[in-house]
């Protein structure tokens, strides 16, 4: 039997937040401390998706945007302006 799951209010979901002790300044990107390259993590019909490795922090958040867009994800975008 599955949980019901929880409502995501305010106050339990934290969704197109970015989180204070990230590696990046945009949202879904983060640092690969190994290979010291970037990479996004965007979820999609509950499954982590992981897309390559990305050489600047500004190419991983293109990357990402454009992966939300093209699948239709309600993830926020970054703003790259």
């Amino acid at each position: 039997m599955k949980a019901a799951k929880r409502p995501c209010g305010a106050e339990h979901c934290s969704f197109g937040k970015k989180r204070k002790n990230s590696s990046s300044s945009f949202l879904g990107v983060s640092f690969h401390k190994i290979t010291g390259k970037w990479t996004f993590l965007v979820r999609n019909n509950g499954k982590s998706v992981y897309l390559k490795l990305h050489v600047t922090e500004l190419e991983a958040a293109k990357v990402y945007n454009n992966y939300v867009i093209e699948h239709g994800l309600p993830n926020p975008l970054n703003d790259l302006g």
